[in-house]
């Protein structure tokens, strides 16, 4: 199914990964920034829909991204962390989200929003995220926790897949939480690779984010060729 302003160029390929229950949603302009960004959700919860293929690409072109619906914190968050301080207009927002590609690490829908991955769900998922890599080619990516489990599983397939990681920093804490950045780099890929608290957690403050995520991720937008 066709969905406005999503780049399906890629889907030749990411129909053979498995297990990919959902192809990640890829805007029409990811492949003409030079900031690729793949932004990386943890689960989802809405099981109603979890039948549909194109879930994740409806949540983004259709239901919460590049609808600017006011219920999704998360969304509206991530466009406050990544466009920076100023006030942005809509359009800005919209382009923003037509430039990123958008993937859920967890590979099956939560029961609920007190339901929690396990430790399987992250390493499958990662196991996923490394080859949406190969043939994404990102140069950054953002991932929307900060929690032991999701670091130390990434590490764990990072090593299963003679990826290195180099330049680890730790932030300060920032909303009760701590920020970590790494390089990765293999034969196949070399991208940034930052965790920043989930944006719709309660203590997260957007103003105190944004200057650690750039420190390390450029404002896609900037990165558009003219």
């Amino acid at each position: 199914m066709s969905i406005d302003y999503c780049d399906p160029r890629f889907d030749s390929e990411l129909v053979n990964i498995r297990p990919l229950p959902w192809l990640p949603w890829v805007g029409d302009k990811y492949e003409a920034s030079g900031v690729k960004l793949i932004i990386l959700g943890e689960s989802c919860y809405d099981s109603k829909n979890e039948r549909i293929p194109d879930f994740t690409r409806k949540c983004i072109g259709e239901w919460f991204g590049l609808s600017l619906s006011p219920k999704s914190k998360m969304h509206r968050n991530l466009e406050r962390v990544i466009l920076g301080d100023n006030p942005h207009a809509d359009e800005d927002k919209k382009t923003l989200w037509r430039t990123v590609c958008y993937h859920n690490l967890v590979l099956r829908f939560m029961s609920s929003n007190k339901e929690r991955p396990v430790w399987n769900d992250y390493v499958e998922g990662w196991k996923v995220f490394f080859d949406l890599a190969g043939i994404l080619n990102p140069t950054h990516c953002l991932f929307a926790g900060t929690d032991w489990e999701k670091l130390n599983s990434f590490k764990e397939v990072a090593s299963s897949r003679k990826a290195e990681i180099n330049g680890v920093l730790r932030s300060d804490k920032i909303s009760g939480a701590y920020g970590t950045k790494l390089d990765v780099k293999s034969d196949k890929y070399s991208f940034c690779l930052v965790f920043m608290m989930h944006p719709s957690s309660r203590n997260f403050s957007w103003r105190k984010w944004s200057p650690f995520i750039h420190q390390f991720i450029p404002n896609p937008l900037d990165g558009l060729a003219p």
